[in-house]
C-alpha cells in the first residue's frame, strides 16, 4: 500500500458487478480481485455506493427461487407419508459451494496436521546426518522407512490418540443432551411469549376479574423453567469449555508417561513432534464447545423453520368482482358444526358450512376470545372463560353506496362479522363476494411509529386539498393546533402520544384517504365525545362517504334512524335485518335492544 499513489483512485461505477465472479482462480486465491476496494478504502473512508453489487448467483432472488423448487419437491413427500426435510432442500441448493468449501478445508487442516511429521523428519536429519553417508546399497526399500515411521508414530501417541478418541462418544452424548435442552427451552420461551401476549390485549379483563395474580403465577412457571434450563445449557457449556482446554495438556502428559513406562526414551525429535501435533488440537477443542452450541441452536432453529413452511397458507379470501350486484354477498344455507381442532394449544373453533363458514384462526386478532383453554385448566377452571368467538346462518347480500349498521349486544359477533369480512377469520368452506375494494377500520386502531401525515396517507401519494378535506372531516383540526408539529409531529409506538379517541379519528382519515369503495367501521365513534361522534357521524360517514358502502358497528343506537338498513346480531347469528321503520313495528330483538340502551 505504501506504492499507491496519494491521489485516491475513482470510485467504482454504482452497481457494477463483484469482480470475483468473472475473476481467474490466481485472482481469487490472492484476492486480486479486491484491490481497486481496498486501494479506495487505504485513502479514504467507503461508502454504500462504493461497494460491489452482487453477482446473480448469489443474489437473493436466485437463491429462492432454487430453494422453492427444492422445497415443493420436498413437501411433495407428505402425500408418500413421509416428512419433508428443510436441510436436505438447503443442501440441494447450496451443496456444490458447501463442497467445495469443505475440499478445501479438509486439504488445509491435512497440511496443518502433518505439520508435526515433517518438524520430526527435519530434527531427525539434523540430529543424525551421518545417514546421508550410508551406502545407499545396504539400504532397506523406501516403502520399510515409510511404514516403520509411522508404526513408531502410531506407538508414540496410541495413549494420547485414545484419550481424544474416548472423548468423541462423551462429546456426542454432551451434543444431543444440549439439543435435547435447547429444543425445551425454545418450546417453553414460545409459550412464555404467548401467555404475555395473552395478558397485554386481554389486559382489560385480567383487571375486571382480580387475575392479576393468577397469571402472574403463571408466568412465573415458565419463567423459572426457562431459567433452570438456560442455567443447566450454561453449567453443560462452560464444563465443556474447560475440559477441551484440558485435553490436549492431559493427553501430552499421558502419552510422554507411557512412552517412558513402555522403555522408549525421550528426545527432541519425539517431545518437539508430539507437543507440536497436540498445540494443534488444542485450538479446535477449544472451539468445539461454541460449535456444539451453534450445531444444536441451528437444529432447533431449522426444525421451528420446517414446522413454520409445513403450515397451512391463509387463502386469498377477498374476491374482488366489480360485476357483481352487490357491494358484500355471503350467504349459508346450512346447519353449522362445531368441533374442536386437532392441534394442541389452539383455542379455535370451527364451523363447517356448505357454502360460507368462518371460525377464529387466531384469537390475537380478535378482543371477545382472550383466555386459552389450556390457561384455564391451569388456573383450576376457578373462571369462566369467554365464548369461542363463531359466525353461522349468516346470509347477507349488501347493495352498493348503502349504510349499514351493525348492532347487537356485547359478544355477540358484530366485531367477528367484521373479521370474517376481510378474512381475519378462517373460512373453511363457501365464498365471500365483493364487488368493490374495501377499507377497514378496527376496533384496536394500528398505528405507525411515523408522523401523522404519514399515517392518514399510508404510503399513498400526498394531495394537500384532498388531505386538507380530511383532515376536517374527520374532526383532527383542533388536534393539530395542539400538536407540537402539527400533522408532522412523530406519533410514538402504537400511537402511545394519542388518546383512544384521536387514534380512532386517525383511522377513519386513513380510510377516507385510502378512497376505498367499501368501508368497514368498527365502533370507532365510541371513544370519542358526543359532540365529535355527532361531527365524525353528520360530515364524514354521511358527508364524504355518503356514496361509500359503509358497514358501521356501533352502541350509538340513537343513529339507527339514519342508516338505510340494519343488522342484528345474537350469539353469532343474524337474527334480524331490515330497515328502521319496519324492525321497530315487527322485531323484538331489535325492540328489545332500543329499550335496553
Amino acid at each position: 500500500m505504501i506504492f499507491w499513489k496519494s491521489n485516491p483512485p475513482s470510485p467504482p461505477c454504482p452497481n457494477i458487478k463483484i469482480p470475483e465472479a468473472s475473476a481467474n482462480l490466481f485472482f481469487v486465491l490472492t484476492f486480486w480481485w479486491a484491490n481497486d476496494l481496498m486501494s479506495l478504502g487505504y485513502k479514504c473512508p467507503l461508502e454504500k455506493d462504493d461497494l460491489y453489487v452482487l453477482d446473480d448467483a448469489r443474489s437473493a432472488k436466485v437463491i429462492t427461487n432454487k430453494f422453492e423448487v427444492e422445497w415443493k419437491k420436498e413437501t411433495q413427500k407428505i402425500a408418500t407419508g413421509k416428512k419433508p426435510s428443510l436441510l436436505k432442500a438447503l443442501y440441494k441448493v447450496l451443496w456444490a459451494k458447501f463442497c467445495l468449501a469443505g475440499v478445501c478445508r479438509f486439504v488445509s487442516d491435512m497440511l496443518i496436521v502433518t505439520s508435526p511429521l515433517v518438524l520430526k523428519l527435519i530434527l531427525n536429519f539434523v540430529s543424525e546426518a551421518y545417514f546421508a553417508n550410508l551406502n545407499n546399497g545396504i539400504q532397506p526399500p523406501a516403502y520399510v522407512g515409510y511404514l516403520l515411521i509411522i508404526a513408531m508414530f502410531l506407538m508414540q501417541i496410541g495413549a494420547g490418540f485414545a484419550c481424544l478418541v474416548l472423548m468423541g462418544p462423551m462429546q456426542g452424548r454432551i451434543m444431543s443432551l444440549l439439543a435435547y435442552n435447547r429444543a425445551k427451552a425454545a418450546g417453553i420461551t414460545n409459550e412464555q411469549v404467548k401467555l404475555t401476549q395473552e395478558i397485554l390485549l386481554g389486559i382489560r379483563v385480567l383487571k375486571y376479574y382480580a387475575w392479576e395474580d393468577s397469571f402472574a403465577d403463571a408466568l412465573n412457571k415458565l419463567r423459572n423453567k426457562e431459567i433452570s434450563i438456560v442455567r443447566f445449557l450454561l453449567i453443560i457449556r462452560t464444563v465443556i469449555t474447560g475440559v477441551s482446554m484440558v485435553i490436549p495438556v492431559f493427553a501430552s502428559i499421558l502419552l510422554f508417561i507411557t512412552f517412558s513406562l513402555t522403555g522408549g526414551t525421550l528426545n527432541t525429535r519425539i517431545v518437539f513432534s508430539s507437543l507440536a501435533l497436540f498445540n494443534l488440537l488444542q485450538l479446535p477443542l477449544l472451539f468445539m464447545p461454541m460449535a456444539i452450541a451453534s450445531i444444536t441452536d441451528a437444529y432447533v432453529a431449522i426444525n421451528q423453520i420446517n414446522e413454520f413452511l409445513q403450515a397451512d397458507e391463509l387463502s386469498v379470501l377477498l374476491e374482488i368482482n366489480p360485476d357483481k350486484k352487490y357491494a358484500i354477498k355471503v350467504t349459508d344455507e346450512s346447519k353449522t358444526i362445531k368441533k374442536n381442532n386437532e392441534k394442541k394449544n389452539d383455542t379455535s373453533t370451527v364451523v363447517v358450512n356448505e357454502k360460507v363458514s368462518v371460525s377464529i384462526d387466531d384469537i390475537s386478532e380478535t378482543y371477545m376470545t382472550l383466555i386459552s383453554t389450556d390457561l384455564a385448566e391451569n388456573l383450576n377452571n376457578s373462571y369462566p372463560l369467554f365464548p369461542i368467538s363463531q359466525l353461522h346462518n349468516i346470509n347477507i347480500s349488501i347493495p352498493c353506496g348503502k349504510l349499514i349498521a351493525i348492532i347487537g349486544s356485547v359478544g355477540s359477533g358484530k366485531s367477528s362479522l367484521l373479521s370474517a369480512i376481510v378474512g381475519e377469520m378462517k373460512r373453511v368452506k363457501g365464498e365471500i363476494l365483493f364487488g368493490e375494494n374495501i377499507g377497514y377500520c378496527p376496533q384496536t386502531v394500528w398505528i405507525q411509529n411515523a408522523t401523522l401525515r404519514d399515517n392518514i396517507t399510508f404510503g399513498l401519494p400526498f394531495n394537500e386539498e384532498k388531505y386538507q378535506q380530511v383532515i376536517k372531516d374527520c374532526c383532527l383540526e383542533p388536534d393539530l393546533k395542539v400538536l407540537p408539529a402539527g400533522d408532522l409531529t412523530k406519533i410514538g409506538e402504537k400511537g402511545i402520544n394519542l388518546s383512544r379517541g384521536q387514534k380512532q379519528r386517525v383511522s377513519i382519515a386513513s380510510a377516507v384517504y385510502y378512497n376505498a369503495n367499501i368501508i368497514l367501521l368498527d365502533d370507532l365513534i365510541s371513544a370519542v365525545d358526543p359532540h365529535v361522534g355527532k361531527y365524525l357521524f353528520t360530515n364524514c360517514i354521511q358527508g364524504t362517504l355518503a356514496k361509500k358502502t359503509r358497514l358501521l358497528v356501533t352502541h350509538h343506537l340513537h343513529y339507527l334512524p339514519q342508516v338505510d338498513y340494519i343488522i342484528c346480531m345474537e350469539e353469532g347469528k343474524i337474527v334480524e335485518q331490515e330497515n328502521y321503520d319496519e324492525l321497530i313495528k315487527n322485531r323484538k330483538t331489535f325492540t328489545k335492544l332500543i329499550t335496553e340502551y
